[in-house]
């Protein structure tokens, strides 16, 4: 996840444990996307914009494929 609260790096670091811990889940790590792509969020900074919601779906099919 990417939003700005102060939760989001003990969230993200708990589902990357809980995917690492399945073989067969891979963990889609969006806030490193975002912060590689800036401008693909929407209007309100933490949403996907159109380009985002592309980057995300590329994303999560690659991840899948992997798996």
């Amino acid at each position: 996840m990417h939003v700005p609260r102060r939760w989001q790096d003990g969230n993200n670091a708990a589902l990357r444990a809980a995917a690492a811990a399945h073989p067969t889940v891979a963990f889609v790590d969006w806030d490193a996307l975002v912060d590689a792509n800036p401008g693909v969020l929407g209007p309100d900074g933490v949403h996907p914009g159109v380009a985002g919601r592309t980057l995300l779906a590329t994303a999560v099919a690659a991840a899948a494929r992997t798996q």
